[in-house]
């Protein structure tokens, strides 16, 4: 008897993406249509900064009638978009919140309780900025 081999088509990949982002797409690509519909649908709700059930199945419905049944994966690719635009808005918040900590800690030299009332700043957040300015200012 002969064995059958399943294969899993990837869509085109920067030369250039880091193993983890490979890794993630891999496991994606692994998932059963359910189960890559539930991902997807997760990472468009992440993305829309909406728990709105009901928005977020519109939106992955959207996305699902786009790819017209079709199975050279176009929910992979919607997926791969979809990452990347989240990790994209990841690191912008991640830039304008090392932005605002930097501004208000050493050009304006406020103090550190009262950086922590402006909103979206945590003690957490805070201090990892804090450390790496400290950090890269002793590189100097």
């Amino acid at each position: 008897m002969k064995k059958k081999y399943k294969y899993i088509q990837l869509p085109p990949l920067p030369e250039d993406l880091e193993a983890y982002a490979v890794e993630l797409i891999w496991q994606f690509a692994r998932l059963h249509d359910a189960e890559q519909n539930a991902v997807l649908l997760q990472l468009v709700a992440m993305l829309e900064g909406t728990d709105d059930k009901e928005n977020s199945d519109n939106i992955i419905r959207e996305i699902l009638e786009e790819c017209n049944g079709e199975r050279e994966s176009p929910v992979m690719l919607q997926y791969v978009n979809t990452l990347r635009k989240l990790v994209g808005n990841i690191v912008a918040e991640a830039c304008k919140m090392a932005a605002l900590i930097y501004q208000k800690y050493y050009v304006e030299k406020i103090n550190v309780e009262d950086i922590l009332h402006i909103d979206g700043v945590t003690e957490d957040v805070l201090n990892l900025f804090l450390e790496y300015f400290i950090a890269e200012n002793n590189k100097e």
